[in-house]
């Protein structure tokens, strides 16, 4: 029954629907409770499937990720939907996107179970491993060279150049966080752009506070910003104290509340009187 809601959600783009179906099918014992057994893993794939399509349609890109990882290759029978070859395809970029290189080794490269969905597409296999090698400029041209298909696919053609500026955001901060200062022209090399638009996207990361640097436009150089750990951590020390004294005052305004049985009673909807306080003889 679950199953048959959540394809007829996915064909109306109703994804808050798709995803609170699969949430019940999976909380169902038949399914939570069985979820190694042959039978259940068809089921089990179908729904994790149908969530990440729900997750991607609404740019949640990780939790996508997440759940594609999940599927099945050899239960993966769900041509109402999408291939294995789409798992494959969705998985990867969104996982290219916004794992960090731990999480990209663990769960996508190091992954017993999705290796191979990327058996079936030799292209993106290339992509993630020549990333991961920071084989930057060979990654990019082959990201460029699947894009006009990409471009096709009805589920994820809204979100190519998202993802695509995603990835390489990733590349370039992943390129320089060894490093105290870079120059742009090997840069511009390694990721095969001229030095004026690498210096654009250099600009909008800094500017969006996603590396931590500062560029010198004449000589073309990239320094890193040298930042007071120690500064850093004694202020957010000074937040935390702030944050716990402010819960520990509402805890015991609370406790004292609750001791003395005082309540808040609500005005009649006739009465444009405030509230009164009370205070409950014992």
């Amino acid at each position: 029954m679950c199953l048959n809601v959540i394809k007829v959600s996915v064909y109306l783009q109703n994804w808050s629907h798709v995803l609170s179906y699969v949430s019940k099918a999976e909380s169902t014992p038949d399914v939570s409770e069985t979820q190694t057994k042959d039978s259940n893993q068809a089921i089990v794939t179908k729904l994790k499937c149908a969530a990440g399509l729900a997750e991607l349609a609404t740019k949640k890109y990780k939790s996508a990720a997440k759940h594609f990882l999940q599927a099945n290759l050899d239960h993966c029978d769900f041509p109402e939907l999408l291939s294995p070859n789409n798992v494959a395809m969705y998985g990867g970029l969104c996982a290219l996107a916004t794992f960090d290189r731990h999480e990209l080794q663990k769960n996508v490269i190091g992954s017993g179970s999705f290796k191979l969905f990327l058996e079936l597409e030799p292209q993106l296999r290339d992509i993630i491993f020549k990333f991961y090698e920071s084989k930057y400029a060979s990654c990019l041209k082959l990201l460029d060279e699947v894009k006009d298909n990409l471009l096709l696919d009805m589920y994820i053609a809204p979100h190519v150049n998202t993802l695509y500026t995603q990835i390489r955001n990733r590349a370039l901060i992943q390129y320089f966080s060894p490093y105290l200062s870079a120059d742009m022209h090997k840069m511009a090399v390694a990721f095969n752009r001229t030095v004026p638009a690498l210096e654009d996207e250099l600009m909008q990361l800094i500017l969006d506070g996603q590396i931590q640097a500062r560029i010198d436009s004449h000589n073309k150089i990239l320094f890193a910003k040298d930042v007071d750990q120690r500064s850093t951590t004694f202020e957010k020390g000074l937040l935390m104290g702030k944050e716990y004294q402010r819960r520990t005052r509402m805890l015991i305004l609370r406790a004292a509340i609750l001791k003395n049985k005082i309540h808040v009673k609500s005005p009649q909807r006739d009465s444009s009187q405030a509230g009164e306080i009370t205070v409950v003889p014992f």
